[in-house]
């Protein structure tokens, strides 16, 4: 019997060359995550390893006689002295067979079709691995190896599953005044999402609620046409804006916005690795953290919410989620969602942060293009699952 292990940068490549080597024979045993390439930690790449064999060709017998020979083995057989089994091992044989048993039911369940199916949809979808383990870890928990036939059953789960990641708190509770300031790094739509907020809780009312008074104040001095695109959408609004450009500016500012209900903070963009500049707005922005506890602005509070876009590469979410970390944003807004397809990297990474998502936005309409986060909305944007929406908003009405 032949044994053979291949690597590839995905399921899918990996069975291709196992397929063009050994052929329909090759049966599979078992996958695993592995780091491929690279030179000194730098460029290195997650694929697939996969283990397995070459089932033989069944070999002709030939015609022999070998009535002699049996007759030979059985008669010296009953000449030999067997010897006596004590109860320690026939316990140890058995547990040898139960392992044994355990490790092929394992192999078996790890290579089932199901499984490899489902792990090629996530990452299609563009999750990371970690992600995927887990999804799978928690599929193998919920079913037997005759249950995993059943595919839509586990594609089912799969999409609960996902749905019990997302976190989402998107309902600004008005106990007091409320700053909402808005972070996040340059071109991700901060200030269109300003202009979107703006208008859904100061013309429109926020889900059904009655329009509350509302501020703007920019901090985003560095573009002239931010600071005019929100000035022209406070007077259409018919919204007090104010522009500010220091941090004691910033504090009067609020101290005279101090009888609104929401007072809505845009900032300039920042490049995450620019760690002075984020330092300069962090320090600008404590003003916010601060002012709450005296003046016209008594029993305000402060949230900071992180503006992502959908379109970020995988690896510069995670940087940008790390870098605003000293800001201690309380959720992220999740924009240019009609740009993409695909948002399997973003809940991941969210997911791995612990962060949720408030609100996501989808087009450049004010004030139409943006809603509040739900579990069964962002589950929409799973591609090649069958996603039962009377289920998922039934499981996820309290979202």
């Amino acid at each position: 019997m032949q044994y053979f292990v291949e690597r590839g940068l995905s399921h899918k490549e990996t069975m291709e060359k196992i397929k063009t080597k050994y052929g329909e024979q090759a049966k599979i045993m078992t996958f695993k995550t592995v780091h491929m390439g690279g030179f000194l930690g730098f460029g290195i790449k997650e694929g697939i390893e996969m283990a397995g064999y070459v089932q033989p060709e069944p070999v002709k017998r030939k015609n022999l006689d070998l009535d002699d020979e049996k007759r030979k083995i059985i008669a010296a057989a009953g000449t030999v002295q067997k010897p006596e089994l004590t109860l320690q091992d026939v316990m140890k044989e058995i547990q040898e067979l139960k392992e044994k048993v355990g490790t092929a039911e394992k192999v078996i369940t790890e290579a089932h079709p199901t499984l490899l199916k489902i792990d090629s949809l996530l990452e299609m979808n563009e999750f990371s691995r970690a992600y995927i383990n887990f999804i799978l870890d928690e599929i193998k928990k919920k079913f037997t190896l005759e249950t995993l036939d059943n595919f839509d059953t586990v594609q089912r789960t799969v999409v609960d599953l996902i749905g019990g990641t997302i976190s989402v708190n998107g309902k600004i509770e008005f106990s007091g005044r409320k700053i909402l300031a808005v972070i996040g790094p340059t071109g991700v739509g901060k200030t269109t999402t300003i202009a979107k907020l703006a208008a859904v809780y100061g013309r429109i009312g926020e889900g059904g609620l009655k329009p509350v008074d509302v501020r703007i104040i920019t901090a985003d001095n560095y573009r002239i046409g931010a600071v005019n695109q929100l000035e022209v959408y406070g007077k259409i609004m018919e919204i007090p804006f104010a522009s500010v450009d220091s941090k004691e500016e910033f504090k009067k500012r609020l101290e005279l916005f101090g009888e609104a209900d929401l007072i809505l903070v845009d900032t300039s963009g920042r490049s995450p690795k620019n760690y002075a500049s984020l330092g300069e707005m962090q320090d600008m922005l404590e003003g916010c953290r601060h002012v709450s506890g005296a003046g016209r602005l008594n029993g305000s509070s402060t949230e900071f919410h992180l503006t992502l876009s959908a379109t970020t590469k995988t690896a510069d979410i995670q940087e940008v989620l790390q870098q605003f970390e000293p800001f201690k944003y309380e959720a992220v807004i999740l924009t240019k969602l009609d740009e993409t397809m695909r948002i399997g990297n973003v809940l991941s990474a969210l997911w791995e942060k612990k962060k949720s998502i408030s609100y996501i936005t989808y087009g450049q309409g004010v004030p139409s293009d943006i809603s509040r986060a739900t579990v069964p909305e962002l589950l929409k944007y799973l591609d090649g699952f069958f996603v039962d929406q009377e289920h998922i908003q039934e499981k996820f009405t309290h979202n």
